[in-house]
């Protein structure tokens, strides 16, 4: 990159909205770029350098994957050939629970291999990348409109997603595109280095545990589709009731223990999510369980009708 261009991509990233870096951060940046071009100990080259955000391309990608039955969109998009795999062998909605787990969590070893790409033997302060955090947030980018689409398809099933939803689902990835331009900087200013006037070097182990949070929102849009009382019709009707279950041991957080307590839930109504209230995101092991109850259901219809 030619310093000019270096310093487009920083003012981008400056006065994005939201902002993805601060005028010091920026300044921090290109000083450490220029002493890379000089060849200057703790200087930093193009490969340690974010991407521009992409929120347009981020939505444009999203839309088309939300169709069912492209074999070519799935062909290409790892965690959409596993949710139509799983659909097409169950649609059951205990099945697609367990396929929604194996999708996260295949999708969480690719990532976990692309950030291991970024990292080798180096200093405590400043690990040697071996690959390009451009690169990484691109390729992360895309695997974040994927899992979002798989876990919508997985959770309304063989029914066609919505067209109310893809806006809904697209302003989602949108927004998680953002949280992710932000963590890149992250990382470069981690390369850039404190006495440069960045950030601590993030570890290896650091960004993989940070990366596998971003599951959380997909998780979270499984749950919603598949607890919408048109995707349950015809396992459920009348009657049937929502549990959050909760694991009872250590790792259970306070949220979703809160929302164990707060349950029964009427199916269609805001309720908590796995993955959404949790604070793990991507780690949660909690889930939705429909139950027959006429006595629970009338109690949250009537409370319902009441509040309306």
């Amino acid at each position: 990159m030619t310093r000019d261009a270096v310093l487009d991509l920083l003012a981008t990233l400056v006065a994005a909205q939201p902002p993805r870096m601060t005028e010091e951060e920026a300044r921090a940046t290109l000083a450490a770029w220029d002493a890379g071009r000089r060849g200057e100990p703790g200087g930093i080259t193009d490969d340690d350098l974010p991407a521009a955000p992409g929120d347009a391309a981020l939505a444009g990608l999203l839309l088309p994957l939300l169709a069912f039955g492209l074999d070519q969109i799935a062909a290409v998009y790892a965690s959409v050939r596993e949710a139509l795999l799983s659909l097409r062998e169950s649609p059951a909605l205990e099945a697609r629970d367990v396929a929604a787990r194996a999708v996260l969590e295949s999708s969480g070893r690719r990532g976990d291999r692309r950030t291991h790409r970024l990292y080798g033997a180096g200093t405590a302060d400043r690990p040697a990348a071996l690959g390009s955090v451009r690169h990484w947030q691109q390729a992360t980018r895309a695997d974040l409109a994927d899992d979002l689409a798989a876990l919508a398809r997985l959770g309304y099933g063989p029914a066609p997603v919505p067209a109310d939803q893809a806006q809904i689902l697209a302003r989602a990835v949108i927004q998680q595109g953002q949280y992710l331009d932000t963590f890149a900087v992250r990382i470069t200013l981690g390369r850039v280095g404190q006495t440069n006037g960045g950030a601590r070097a993030l570890t290896e182990a650091e960004v993989s545990a940070r990366l596998r949070t971003y599951a959380g929102v997909p998780f979270a849009t499984f749950y919603r589709a598949a607890m919408r009382p048109a995707s349950l019709a015809g396992e459920f009707g009348s009657g049937w009731v929502l549990d959050y279950l909760a694991l009872d041991d250590g790792g259970t957080c306070e949220p979703c223990r809160r929302a164990e307590r707060g349950g029964p839930y009427l199916p269609g109504s805001a309720h908590p999510t796995p993955g959404g209230v949790c604070l793990g995101r991507g780690h949660c092991r909690c889930k939705l369980a429909p139950r027959f109850s006429p006595s629970d259901y009338d109690r949250l219809t009537s409370r319902a009708a009441a509040a309306a």
